[in-house]
């Protein structure tokens, strides 16, 4: 048996969120192959991922949603070689589809929320294509354990011990970043939440980052 499933994102939110099907599927005994497409950019080129796909044969695509659109070379190569696809898309379409016509668009859009599909809609894709999955990575956030990491955190920052730390992770966009912080900043002192310390981490990609 040839069946193979292949998985593919760049981004870590995309990894995060494909990454616990992926570890299903092996568990399930089902032959997986995940690439990272941070470590393998040079599958985004379309010629480079033809010819990947057509060495590996996967039966099925299962790739993530990043801001780059990195995962389109592959999505491209797998429908143009009849392998069924599906991209799981997190939060919101923003500018991932941007370029993008619909007539490339996969066989189905997982989402993790009801926004999302009318997002999809309103850029071409059929409804029927489109279904909310919710998040195969939160729920695996859920299922462990609260360990020492919060603690660690507060001792690397110099962070009291009676603080509640709420993280907030910026986008590549650095308007956008600066927006979603003051509408953060807003929020946060009309939360029950005692003495707040904002840890804020800079996206890898965003231009001005000293903003």
């Amino acid at each position: 048996d040839s069946r193979m499933i292949l998985f593919a994102a760049h981004d870590p939110g995309a990894k995060n969120h494909i990454s616990p099907i992926y570890e299903q599927a092996l568990t399930a005994g089902e032959a997986s192959e995940f690439i990272d497409l941070a470590s393998s950019p040079e599958l985004m080129d379309d010629r480079k991922a033809s010819r990947l796909v057509r060495a590996l044969r996967p039966e099925l695509f299962i790739a993530g949603s990043s801001a780059n659109q990195a995962e389109w070379g592959l999505i491209r190569a797998c429908t143009g070689a009849g392998v069924k696809v599906a991209v799981m898309l997190d939060i919101g379409v923003g500018r991932r589809l941007d370029d993008i016509s619909h007539i490339e668009f996969p066989d189905r859009f997982m989402v993790t929320n009801r926004g999302c599909v009318e997002e999809l809609i309103g850029c071409g894709a059929c409804r029927d294509n489109v279904v909310v999955t919710g998040s195969a990575h939160l729920e695996t956030l859920s299922d462990r354990k609260i360990g020492m990491a919060s603690d660690q955190i507060k001792r690397w920052y110099g962070i009291e011990d009676d603080s509640n730390i709420v993280p907030f992770f910026t986008s590549p966009n650095t308007d956008d970043s600066i927006d979603a912080l003051n509408s953060l900043t807003y929020v946060i002192p009309k939360t029950p939440l005692s003495h707040p310390t904002l840890v804020i981490r800079p996206h890898p990609r965003t231009a001005q980052m000293e903003r």
